[in-house]
């Protein structure tokens, strides 16, 4: 704001019955200076990352057919924070119990899971070594084990190098306790990074 100047007009008797003299005073007073609030800081969110939703319905029994979807984080183009997901259609469809021909204690036996993926998206899907995770009745879980043979191999498991529209199928060894009962089977798509399903084994 600007200084204002105040004046004032005093009024002064003049000695010996002269006359009144008029005396002008100026006074400038200067305002405080005006403050200025800053403007809020802003604050920046940082993207969130998504991690894919589980399907609808995450269990079923042996047959059972579950659309899984991959990381977004899995095939990321140059220069890009994200990428196309993984999208396989997966069914387990049957179980091998038990897998004979194989050196194993007495007290344990193989048994091995069956599956088929198949490759519904617009990308390669690759499990090195598919694998899961096996239930037991009662408690307590499979052990899984990688066999090897010689001969005809009762329970194959191959690398799964599926481009879209490609199918593959594997067969999951497990090592159980001879009493086991089974109960559930989980797999979890794009290696462990993607949806799950779990089929019902009993």
């Amino acid at each position: 704001m600007a200084p204002v100047a105040i004046i004032s007009l005093i009024a002064l008797a003049g000695c010996g019955g002269g006359g009144t003299k008029t005396v002008v005073q100026t006074q400038t007073v200067s305002s405080p200076p005006a403050t200025t609030t800053p403007p809020p800081a802003t604050t920046t969110t940082p993207p969130a990352t998504t991690t894919p939703t589980t399907p609808q319905s995450t269990s079923g029994g042996v047959g059972k057919t579950f659309v899984l979807v991959g990381s977004q984080f899995s095939h990321v183009p140059k220069g890009k924070t994200s990428g196309p997901r993984d999208k396989i259609a997966a069914q387990v469809t049957g179980i091998v119990d038990p897998i004979t021909g194989y050196d194993n204690p007495k007290s344990s036996r193989i048994v091995g899971i069956k599956m088929t993926v198949k490759n519904v998206g617009n990308v390669k899907y690759v499990d090195f070594q598919p694998s899961g995770d096996l239930t037991l009745v009662g408690g307590g879980a499979g052990k899984a084990e990688s066999l090897i043979s010689s001969g005809p191999e009762a329970c194959k498991d191959p690398s799964l190098k599926l481009a879209p529209g490609a199918s593959g199928q594997v067969c999951m060894a497990f090592q159980v306790p001879a009493s086991a009962k089974l109960q559930s089977f989980q797999y979890t798509s794009d290696l462990g990074d993607g949806q799950s399903a779990v089929w019902k084994l009993s």
